[in-house]
């Protein structure tokens, strides 16, 4: 309750009242700290590797193009509308409310419709958000290729490029054939066969990783830049990719991370809280500065502005 924003509040389930507790938030961060911090020893990579450079990261912003602009607000908008027709208002209970002011009866109608919502399964909730999420991805496909194009133009570096979506993993293949990878469905043997290739191979410069099977247990040190199509809910599925190439005893040089976001999606809601969530774990393990915010439930988060984000565009159209 005192570290993780707990509260008691008031829903209501079929018109009937109930007191739950939830635990959404991040509170008192310092003093978590100073209390964890008596029963362990930590020690960064900063106090071993002093001459390491830090990890900058920089964003890519990505304007959809007009087909996928279409595809993804119709998605977002299918999406919004399945969770209203979770919480649809119940006649009845308006009715036993009818004598409530205005703002009451607004707030207590709100009450049961989280309650409804929260009944019809948060695991379909999720799963509708990640395919909302996915579309966000493939999306972006064709302006990352061409962003990959230049860079290798421009520089004679590596680069180490991290996607969810099997979809857009095919994709690049596709667009950079004779690429290493590091694939789910590839065995051991296979993937550190890529790995070597890129490892040791001059004209082997770019590598396409699955995040979840590739952002543990390999060495990426022949790169310097590393890039994230695919964004997600938490910064450890990020820090562990990143920590492929950056802060490797045997090879340790700095890194540069750039973040594809595609404009006016899901993207920039989970970069904005996967961010606020890195600097309440930081505060937690480090003591560092406070954030200038709290990451509470991401799937609540992301609902509410999604809605805005759906509401301002319609204003705009209108």
């Amino acid at each position: 309750k005192r570290y993780c924003g707990g509260r008691t509040k008031i829903i209501y389930v079929k018109g009937r009242k109930r007191r739950i507790f939830e635990a959404k938030g991040a509170t008192n961060l310092e003093e978590l700290h100073d209390k964890l911090n008596a029963y362990r020893v930590r020690r960064k990579r900063s106090d071993v590797m002093a001459e390491l450079p830090p990890k900058m990261r920089n964003t890519i912003p990505i304007e959809l193009e007009d087909d996928e602009r279409a595809r993804y607000d119709r998605a977002r908008d299918d999406f919004l509308q399945w969770i209203e027709d979770q919480a649809l208002s119940d006649g009845e209970l308006r009715l036993k409310l009818a004598g409530l002011p205005d703002r009451e009866l607004e707030l207590r109608m709100e009450e049961h419709a989280t309650g409804k919502r929260e009944s019809a399964g948060r695991m379909m909730e999720q799963q509708k958000l990640n395919a909302l999420r996915q579309i966000a991805e493939v999306g972006k496909v064709r302006a990352v290729v061409q962003w990959i194009h230049r860079f290798l133009k421009t520089t004679d570096r590596k680069l180490i490029v991290f996607a969810y979506s099997r979809e857009v993993q095919r994709l690049l293949y596709e667009a950079f054939p004779g690429c290493a990878r590091i694939h789910a469905d590839d065995g051991h043997t296979e993937r550190q066969r890529n790995v070597d290739m890129f490892q040791g191979h001059d004209e082997c410069r770019v590598i396409i990783c699955s995040l979840m099977a590739g952002q543990t247990g390999h060495d990426l040190t022949a790169a310097e830049d590393l890039l994230h199509i695919g964004l997600g809910w938490r910064p450890a599925d990020y820090d562990q990719a990143e920590g492929r190439a950056w802060g490797r005893l045997n090879d340790p040089h700095g890194l540069t991370v750039w973040h594809a976001v595609a404009v006016d999606t899901v993207d920039e809601d989970l970069l904005e809280i996967v961010t606020i969530k890195r600097k309440n774990i930081d505060i937690i393990k480090d003591g560092d500065a406070a954030a200038s915010g709290t990451a509470g439930d991401v799937v609540d988060q992301v609902l509410r502005r999604l809605r805005e984000s759906a509401g301002d565009r319609a204003k705009v159209m209108v």
